[in-house]
């Protein structure tokens, strides 16, 4: 029931307003390490998001519109994100500095919690 209600929080385009409370993406996508055996049972990984789960993903981050346009068309993942530069999240998907720094340390924060 858990991992179920856990995708339907995923895939809603309000995770943030989940009946009415504060909720905290991160947990969505950590896998959780109780019962599933190998596959487990949480959202998908940094790895593993599809570019439709990063699109939205950047949507809860409140990033531009702009720069998530940006990252739909060049079919970015949160694993491509990670593999890139403050530099580079700036200049080439046009996130502000604030924007790249808050999108660094998100996927830094998911990538520690993957293990």
């Amino acid at each position: 029931a858990e991992k179920a209600y856990q995708q339907s929080l995923y895939y809603n385009r309000e995770w943030g307003e989940a009946r009415g409370q504060e909720f905290d993406l991160k947990h969505v996508l950590k896998p959780h390490k109780t019962g599933g055996g190998a596959q487990g049972g949480g959202g998908p990984t940094v790895n593993d998001m599809t570019v439709e789960d990063t699109v939205q993903w950047l949507k809860q981050l409140q990033i531009d519109d702009t720069a998530v346009e940006v990252a739909a068309k060049e079919k970015l993942t949160c694993k491509d994100l990670s593999l890139l530069s403050l530099e580079e999240l700036q200049e080439d998907v046009g996130l502000s500095k604030l924007q790249a720094k808050k999108v660094v340390n998100r996927l830094k924060e998911m990538q520690e919690e993957e293990g």
